[in-house]
């Protein structure tokens, strides 16, 4: 059954393949991270990263280890489309959140993104509410990617 699940999501998201491809050195590219709400984000966090090898792992994390466990791999176009994606992000601007009513126990959820040699924090979940940096169409998107395999990781493929 697992097997058919993650080739549907592989089929679906169109992007999966396998192996890490050669030549290329492993750092994030793109990455989630979930901590907080009734404990400290230092206690414990999970998330999702996707490397610049294609690689897409999910995590938890806490003060004795992290545990990772490996998603899928993208292929090296989509590693390209998403690069070219995080290369319009706008550097220097500051999460917008809305106006909306708050609260102060549920998680926080960063997105984060490599440009340029910098992270640069795109997206949040925060106090409720979900803001992004201004003029960036491409954060929604990065946004979702990570979502979606935040998804397969919850389903423990």
């Amino acid at each position: 059954m697992k097997t058919h699940l993650l080739s549907f999501a592989c089929s679906a998201f169109l992007f999966c393949s396998q192996g890490v491809f050669a030549g290329q050195t492993d750092s994030v590219l793109l990455q989630t991270t979930t901590g907080g709400g009734l404990m400290s984000p230092e206690m414990f966090s999970r998330g999702i990263k996707i490397y610049t090898s294609g690689k897409v792992m999910g995590f938890n994390e806490n003060k004795r280890a992290e545990i990772e466990t490996e998603l899928g791999t993208l292929t090296p176009s989509v590693i390209a489309n998403l690069q070219k994606e995080i290369a319009t992000l706008p550097m220097g601007e500051k999460i917008e959140f809305p106006d909306t009513p708050m609260c102060y126990d549920a998680p926080t959820t960063t997105y984060e993104a490599k440009v340029a040699g910098e992270t640069l924090n795109f997206a949040q979940i925060s106090a409720c509410r979900t803001g992004y940096i201004p003029n960036a169409y491409a954060a929604t998107q990065l946004k979702k990617i990570l979502d979606g395999f935040e998804i397969m990781f919850n389903l423990n493929l």
